[in-house]
C-alpha cells in the first residue's frame, strides 16, 4: 500500500486520486492512525465483508479448503455471489 504524508496528499492530490484507482492509500499526519482513500468499489466490498452472514461463509469456505473440500473458482465465485443475493433479499425483506 502506498503511503502519502498528510502534506504529501495535499500537494499531489491528483497523484493520490489516480494512486487510490489501484489501490488502497494510506495518509499519514504526525503519528496518528493513519486514514485510507479508496475507492467506492472497494469501499462497498469491505461494508459487505462485514456482514455476519458473509464473513461466516467465507470463514466456512477457509475451513473446507484446510479440510481439502476444495472446489474450483468459478464453482466458488457462484455460491459467494448466491451468498451474497441472498442476504440482499434478506435485508431488503427486513
Amino acid at each position: 500500500m502506498k503511503t502519502y504524508t498528510a502534506t504529501e496528499a495535499k500537494n499531489k492530490f491528483g497523484q493520490l486520486l489516480d494512486d487510490a484507482q489501484r489501490e488502497p492509500v494510506r495518509i499519514e499526519k504526525h503519528g496518528r492512525r493513519p486514514m485510507v482513500v479508496m475507492t467506492e468499489e472497494a469501499y462497498e466490498f469491505h461494508l459487505l465483508m462485514q456482514q455476519p452472514e458473509i464473513r461466516e461463509a467465507v470463514s466456512e469456505g477457509f475451513a473446507q479448503a484446510d479440510r481439502g473440500e476444495t472446489v474450483d473458482g468459478r464453482t466458488a465465485l457462484l455460491r459467494l455471489k448466491e451468498e451474497i443475493a441472498n442476504s440482499a433479499v434478506a435485508s431488503a425483506d427486513d
